[in-house]
């Protein structure tokens, strides 16, 4: 992507964000958007806080609570079909002999 293409994109993306905080879709949001490693686009808009003013910047930490379940699930679903993770791996993180597997993980009820 050339830096024209990628600045039009964050221009693109600053406008969106603006715009579902003057709806009042959303109080403050961020997107940041990577591709090939390297950042196309760094975008935030609205208020970390809106009892105290503090506007949201790229380094505001975000409570994200269970949105990482499903990120986690379709990446490691999309890593699987095409070939590049095997439902039977292990995870390196928990260690070899018990790290659960993508097939004998445990299996939470979703709502």
């Amino acid at each position: 992507m050339s830096d024209g293409a990628g600045a039009d994109v964050q221009a693109r993306v600053d406008a969106l964000l603006e715009e579902f905080v003057e709806s009042g879709a959303e109080s403050g949001l961020q997107v940041a958007v990577h591709r090939g490693g390297e950042p196309v686009v760094d975008a935030c808009a609205g208020m970390a806080d809106a009892s105290d003013g503090r506007p949201l910047r790229p380094d505001t930490l975000i409570h994200s609570f269970s949105l990482g379940k499903g990120f986690t699930a379709t990446l490691v679903h999309g890593l699987a079909e095409r070939g590049l993770l095997d439902y039977d791996t292990r995870s390196p993180i928990t260690g070899p002999s018990s790290a659960p597997t993508a097939r004998n993980a445990p299996r939470y009820a979703t709502r």
